[in-house]
């Protein structure tokens, strides 16, 4: 009898480990905004669409000269090129980035994730990454190691 008892027990078990419905999926659509190429990249010229763009970078108090300046500064060039040289290719980060950002939406769905951009912060090492609101910003030149 409890011979029985145990398979039955055992059946029951069994037929309740089903496998998990609860996967986390890879379909969050992450775009990684490289403002530091879009600014560095440009002319004066472009500054308009580049300020419709990203309003949240560019503050009312500064006049176009003080962003044309820094276009047009040597110091700020090399930054770049040095940026753009390590970072010319995000795709490793990116997936880094995606893996996290499914989990993140896996565990709380209903939170809405911020848009990814990343930027020359004139090495702020206290202010390497920014999460205000709906941004995330990244100061790439943080992260050029120590050569």
């Amino acid at each position: 009898m409890k011979k029985y008892i145990f398979y039955i027990i055992f059946l029951i078990l069994l037929n309740s480990c089903k496998g998990n419905d609860n996967k986390i999926s890879n379909s969050y659509p992450l775009t990684i905004e490289r403002f530091d190429k879009f600014f560095y990249e440009s002319t004066p010229n472009d500054l308009f669409d580049l300020k419709k763009t990203y309003p949240f970078l560019f503050p009312e108090q500064y006049d176009n000269k003080v962003w044309i300046s820094r276009l047009n500064d040597s110091v700020q060039k090399e930054i770049y090129s040095e940026v753009n040289r390590v970072f010319s290719n995000l795709d490793n980060e990116k997936t880094e980035i995606q893996s996290f950002y499914n989990n993140f939406i896996f565990y709380f769905p209903k939170y809405e994730l911020p848009r990814l951009i990343t930027l020359i912060s004139d090495v702020e090492y206290e202010n390497r990454v920014i999460l205000a609101d709906s941004l995330l910003l990244i100061g790439l030149d943080n992260y050029l190691g120590s050569e």
